[in-house]
């Protein structure tokens, strides 16, 4: 069934998806701090993973303390983070925790149905959890080969929606540029799906995706330029930079003393961060 209409969406690109009501994610209380996907109103921040997979094991544990006694619990990581080694650092840090205490997304780079399966398993396997919070398509791929990009074939994004079926994991997303023709084709497609889209820092106030975040009802997650966040969050007025809209923003330092000005940072923001 997704196949035939995977087909006719990219050969019309006309197949517009149905949007479906959603559960809302739990959201950040006072005492809670940045525990999930925040709102618009309210945003939260979450860790970026690659830096979990730099440096040797016991900085890099410090950095997830860090972020832990700083109230931030929301963690994105990846399965291309050196090999796995960012999703099994993070494992090992929430083994003796308690799961629930925790919004933990990974994301995957592949083009085929059965690969995106295996990927699942085994980033499960390396977080050491029986679910995610969150799993994310990467809309395109760059090929090392010849340096084109590539799509996912048909059937891949099936894989999510049978994932998420078996109880494996809570939401689906993609992840893209704004720009982004196979984005769009995936929106229109599997739209009803959808529940987060994570794109790059550098987005506009008034885009495409963000009427699109409007009328498909997913959550905007920004992430991306890390140089450009040390200029955001360590320059007085950066914090003025940061596009309104967006319910979550990916920080990425690898130093544990800077998450305490970072919060404070952030909670600039109009709106506020819980």
């Amino acid at each position: 069934m997704y196949r035939r209409k995977f087909v006719k969406a990219v050969g019309s690109g006309l197949a517009l998806g149905t949007v479906a009501s959603r559960l809302s994610f739990a959201k950040a209380s006072p005492s809670s701090s940045h525990i999930a996907i925040g709102t618009q109103a309210k945003p939260t921040l979450a860790l970026d993973g690659l830096m979990i997979a730099h440096g040797d094991r016991c900085k890099t544990a410090g950095l997830l303390q860090a972020a832990y006694d700083h109230g931030i619990r929301y963690i994105d990581t990846s399965m291309t983070h050196i090999a796995g080694r960012s999703e099994r650092r993070i494992g090992r840090f929430l083994e003796n925790r308690k799961r629930d205490q925790f919004f933990v997304q990974s994301r995957l780079k592949v083009r085929r149905k059965e690969v995106a399966t295996s990927e699942l398993e085994l980033s499960l396997a390396r977080l050491r959890t029986d679910y995610l919070d969150a799993f994310l398509l990467d809309t395109e791929v760059r090929n090392k080969i010849d340096d084109q990009f590539e799509i996912p074939d048909e059937n891949t994004f099936e894989a999510l929606i049978e994932a998420k079926e078996a109880g494996k994991i809570r939401k689906i997303g993609l992840r893209g540029f704004e720009e982004s023709e196979q984005l769009d084709r995936l929106l229109k497609l599997y739209g009803e799906h959808v529940e987060i889209v994570m794109i790059p820092f550098g987005m506009g106030d008034d885009t495409k995706l963000m009427r699109q975040a409007q009328r498909y009802g997913f959550d905007l997650i920004a992430e991306g330029d890390r140089k450009l966040q040390q200029q955001i969050f360590t320059d007085k007025a950066g914090v003025d930079q940061l596009p309104k809209g967006l319910s979550s923003w990916v920080v990425s330092f690898t130093d544990p003393k800077t998450f305490k000005d970072i919060i404070g940072r952030f909670d600039e923001l109009a709106g506020g961060a819980a």
